[in-house]
């Protein structure tokens, strides 16, 4: 949390240098490592996330999270091959839904949107409830022309605008509000458009 609002208190590059302090007075502790290197992947520093696990893992042990997580960030900093081979090391393809669904990312980065489909089927068929799997399926399947795309988020009456039927005075204090709601200097981490 506190990384976050330094992000958007206008701190870019520093936002998780709180971390380290923390870090140093308890470089064991495999839950603080973790965030700290889930922090900066969220705020899009994927290769310094990298680094950070590469860093602590001698200290901190290996494992299948640590080794997906070197994974994931190996894909986010553009080493797809690398990626790959790490994800081939963890086994388990097809019965582990975070492995498929970093090999999505990966086919879709690579142009393989019919591979990267079938992927996310498998994995919102394993996490219904999942909306960061529906959301890259219906990516793929947009790309590849599948008209379940339209099913998905294509329906009538599932987006566009409405009338409210509020009147000037009530509709100008809303938009007054809306205004207010972020007034940072930086975008939100997290947060899409």
């Amino acid at each position: 949390v506190l990384a976050r609002m330094r992000s958007e208190a206008g701190e870019p590059d520093d936002f998780a240098d709180h971390y380290r302090a923390s870090l140093a007075a308890r470089p064991d502790d495999r839950a603080l490592n973790f965030s700290y290197w889930q922090s900066l992947a969220r705020g899009e520093k994927h290769g310094e996330a990298l680094r950070a696990l590469e860093a602590a893992r001698a200290r901190i042990g290996e494992d299948r999270n640590l080794r997906l997580m070197e994974a994931i960030f190996t894909s986010e900093s553009g080493e797809p091959e690398r990626a790959l081979a790490l994800l081939d090391r963890l086994g388990g393809e097809g019965d582990d839904v975070s492995v498929e669904f970093a090999r999505g990312r990966i086919a879709l980065r690579a142009g393989d949107a019919a591979q990267a489909a079938a992927m996310f089927e498998r994995v919102t068929t394993a996490e219904p409830g999942g909306i960061g799997g529906w959301a890259h399926l219906d990516l793929a399947w947009r790309l590849i022309g599948d008209a379940r795309h339209h099913w998905l988020s294509g329906q009538p009456g599932l987006f566009g605008p409405q009338e409210l039927g509020l009147g000037g005075g009530l509709l100008a204090r809303l938009a007054d509000l809306l205004r207010s709601l972020h007034r940072t200097p930086s975008h939100p981490i997290g947060h899409s458009l």
